[in-house]
């Protein structure tokens, strides 16, 4: 989910051009990192006691809470209850249990199985009536849709409620969706109190709104002195650290003098969380400090706002709030780059990113990874502009490929049933193990705050995480990218080139777009300025979509004069690697005018998700399995139970294939069944599935291939199954509706059958972009095939395929849907 920003500053890049402040909302990070616990602490002293002598009691009768419980929660072991109520069976825990699990598992940034559990809870209480419980129930979803970014939903699970928090969470959707309006009549009445919570809540709503100098006069009233006695002058001034970050407690339980417990990680509003019987002061002083020092650079005060993120980057526990760390390193970064310090600036976001990538190491779901990195590409952007301002193009390009490749290794990273074709299964598990210890300590530490323990604390224990992911990439070149977004360095990026082939990274920041034009190992960058790429894809791409439409020529010329004729000059060679960026990464480049006509009658064409993804699987063992004697294994026409599915020009083009591949095994119909597929497909010099396909953007790693059902197996094939699978064959031809779109996240990497297959061990992949048609589908095939068993490469091949069909359909919804992506294989 991505960090609430509160407000940017103009953004300048390499030539000066301004570009429009992403301002108000790149949201929730003060929602997750305030009241889930993103800064994987959430509050301060992570769960240390506040008041807790008294509530013990209540927590143990009303939640049947054991002592060990308990105990967890207040030394912030949360990786260990949740542990252990996940081997307790959900209908033997009561409704306090579960509540309490599905908190941990919020805490934890556990958003889909949280979500689960919270279901759970939603039927328990629907059944008993309970409306206590529907409250707790309906406070989650609403942070569940926050976190997925489905903002309407959150403002609806909402409605009637009128409690401070709900009105917060309310409101901060509302800004999301524009209606900044009602985020300020929150604000405002929220802002008429003096508790500190409502007030830190209404100066958060007033920056969301835009409205910098009414959060700072909040934050600054004298009668409300949120700032004066929450920021952390306040804590250095007025109470005693006690070793887990928190102000002390007396000996009663209460808290310090003029130290009263302000939650901000979960609001007991809500009714629906344990948390606050276990939440310290000091989180205030992280978020108020960082919401003043944000309002004070928007509103000019940059003297203020310098000495404010200082403050908080001298805060010994500040990396238990991961999401404030980064951030303070990125905003001071930015002073001082409008200040003219580039090099300092620079120095700030390299430390920055360094932060990210170390914190999203730690968090132990795939889907809170995915939250995590979502708001972080602008933070890559200035670092690259800063590079690029500097002449360290080889350096930009190693950043870019740090910024691309997220959301794959990410949703990968908290996997564990990998299959690395280069270390045995046993050793990968030992390696994995110990990694997963390594987080679980650090989750373990943040929670209780105690980043700044004597003999160890944070620093220690990222230490641990780093030293575990090096052995990993040791040992084990192929996993290492999927549990770490491993920084390959310029010259192990340009070693996937070919002989003869030039590569081009697209890479945008903001609504600017360059383009490193890679060859004979030196990067040039080409400044493509603010083209409406986006526009132009959709131009481009509907054009494309109808066979009878007449503009595509037009729509090609447009697109190629923004972002490829002008890089095709320093692309030497009569070969093209392209790995593109955001919208690029829907569109059929061989289909593009680069002034001369389609890319497809000037040059072979592959594609890659990244460069550091081809680094990741070239040279895999099994890549060349099966070459010696060509053999194949071909898939045609799998018969589905589900009526309009039967292809009988796949079929035809399977036997086509294996008359060509005599060798290769060929299974038709009844006989294409997934197990099949599992047993002969391994080895293979090459794959071909000519049968349907279907992506589906909401959840890609459920798209799928369609085979036939064999007993109970339905026969569908999914990304995830392939995540599991060690195929190692040089060549996949994905002959099938829609096998090569892939889900692009802010992060920019692919979710798709076509990266399934390549972390299976296939080094090339031919996939399609939108259904296609079965008679010159065929022609494309054969030809492919034959100039294949000829000794062409698959990328010389494909050009000559797609030049055949062009020949006799002209139109290139024909021809444009296949690409290769990924290696160049040889059969």
């Amino acid at each position: 989910m991505p960090p609430f920003t509160l407000f940017a500053s103009k953004h300048t890049g390499p030539a000066g051009r301004a570009t429009p402040p992403f301002r108000r909302l790149a949201l929730l990070g003060p929602l997750l990192g305030l009241l889930l616990g993103t800064a994987l602490s959430g509050c301060g002293g992570g769960v240390m006691a506040v008041n807790y002598i008294a509530s013990q009691s209540e927590l143990k009768a009303s939640a049947n809470l054991s002592d060990t419980d308990l105990a967890d929660l207040r030394d912030g072991r949360l990786t260990a209850l949740r542990e252990r109520y996940d081997h307790v069976p959900a209908d033997r825990l009561s409704d306090g249990q579960l509540s309490l699990l599905c908190d941990v598992r919020l805490k934890l940034q556990d958003f889909g199985r949280a979500q689960l559990c919270n279901e759970t809870l939603a039927v328990r209480a629907a059944r008993n009536g309970d409306a206590a419980l529907i409250g707790k129930v309906r406070g989650r979803r609403a942070l569940f849709a926050l976190a997925q970014q489905r903002y309407g939903d959150a403002v609806a699970e909402l409605e009637g409620n009128q409690s401070e928090g709900a009105r917060y969470v309310r409101a901060l959707a509302q800004a999301r969706l524009g209606k900044t309006a009602e985020t300020r009549d929150a604000a405002a009445l929220l802002g008429r109190q003096f508790k500190p919570r409502p007030v830190f809540y209404a100066a958060s709503l007033y920056a969301a709104a835009g409205d910098c100098g009414q959060s700072l006069r909040l934050l600054e009233d004298p009668e409300r002195r949120l700032l004066a006695d929450y920021g952390l002058t306040a804590l250095s001034a007025g109470a005693s650290a006690n070793p887990s970050g928190g102000a002390s407690a007396s000996p009663s339980g209460g808290a310090s003098a003029n130290k009263a417990p302000f939650r901000l990680d979960v609001f007991d509003d809500f009714s629906y969380g344990w948390f606050g019987d276990f939440s310290f002061a000091p989180a205030a002083n992280v978020y108020v400090e960082m919401l003043a020092a944000q309002c004070m650079a928007e509103t000019g005060r940059t003297a203020m706002a310098v000495d404010r993120l200082n403050r908080l980057l001298a805060f010994p526990d500040l990396p238990a709030y991961r999401d404030v760390h980064w951030a303070a390193m990125y905003r001071l970064g930015r002073l001082r780059q409008q200040a003219g310090d580039r090099d300092g600036a620079l120095s700030l976001f390299r430390s920055a990113a360094e932060v990210v990538e170390q914190s999203r190491a730690t968090i132990l779901s795939e889907d809170g990874r995915i939250a995590f990195a979502l708001d972080k590409q602008q933070l890559y952007g200035d670092l690259v502009d800063g590079l690029l301002r500097q002449g360290r193009q080889e350096q930009a390009l190693e950043v870019v490929e740090r910024a691309k490749s997220r959301v794959l290794v990410d949703m990968l990273s908290s996997r564990r049933d990998f299959a690395p074709d280069d270390l045995p299964v046993g050793e990968a598990r030992q390696l994995l193990a110990q990694l997963d210890e390594a987080q679980a300590s650090f989750s373990t530490i943040a929670l209780r705050g105690d980043g700044g323990a004597a003999g160890g604390g944070t620093d220690a224990a990222l230490s641990a995480i780093r030293a575990a992911n090096g052995r990993i990439r040791s040992r084990s070149p192929s996993l290492a990218p999927l549990v770490s977004a491993v920084p390959f360095r310029f010259a192990e990026l340009t070693a996937v080139l070919q002989p003869g082939e030039a590569g081009v990274v697209y890479y945008n920041v903001g609504e600017h777009w360059y383009a490193f034009v890679l060859s004979s190992g030196t990067a040039r960058t080409v400044d493509l300025g603010t083209p409406p790429v986006r526009t132009l894809v959709l131009q481009f791409l509907k054009q494309l979509s109808d066979p009878a439409s007449t503009g595509y020529s037009a729509a090609a010329r447009a697109l190629g004069d923004a972002v490829l004729t002008p890089v095709l000059a320093g692309a030497s060679g009569q070969k093209l690697l392209i790995v593109p960026h955001g919208p690029l990464h829907y569109v059929p480049f061989a289909a593009i005018d680069g002034a001369g006509g389609p890319l497809v009658a000037q040059r072979a064409i592959r594609m890659a998700p990244s460069l550091s993804a081809l680094v990741a699987t070239r040279s895999r063992p099994g890549m060349t399995a099966g070459a010696a004697d060509r053999r194949g294994a071909i898939f045609g026409n799998p018969a589905r139970r589900e009526a309009g599915l039967n292809l009988p020009g796949a079929e035809a083009e399977a036997q086509a294939i294996a008359h060509i591949y005599p060798k290769s095994d060929l299974f038709l119909r009844g006989q294409a069944t997934l197990d099949q597929f599992r047993s002969a497909a391994q080895g293979k010099a090459f794959v071909h599935i000519a049968a349907h396909g279907l992506f589906q953007p909401a959840d890609p790693l459920a798209s799928r291939l369609l085979f036939s059902p064999s007993g109970d197996n339905a026969g569908d094939l999914t990304v995830g199954d392939l995540y599991g699978m060690r195929l190692d064959s040089s060549l996949a031809v994905l002959s099938a509706c829609q096998t090569g779109l892939s889900d692009v996240s802010p992060g920019d990497d692919l979710i798709g059958l076509v990266r399934g297959f390549m972390f299976s061990g296939v080094g090339g992949v031919v996939a399609t972009y939108w259904n296609v048609a079965d008679e010159s589908t065929a022609l494309l095939m054969q030809t492919f095939y034959s100039r294949l068993k000829s000794g062409a490469s698959a990328q010389e091949a494909l050009q000559a395929g797609q030049t055949a069909v062009r020949q006799r359909f002209p139109h290139p919804f024909y021809w444009a849907p296949f690409a290769l992506m990924g290696g160049d294989a040889r059969l």
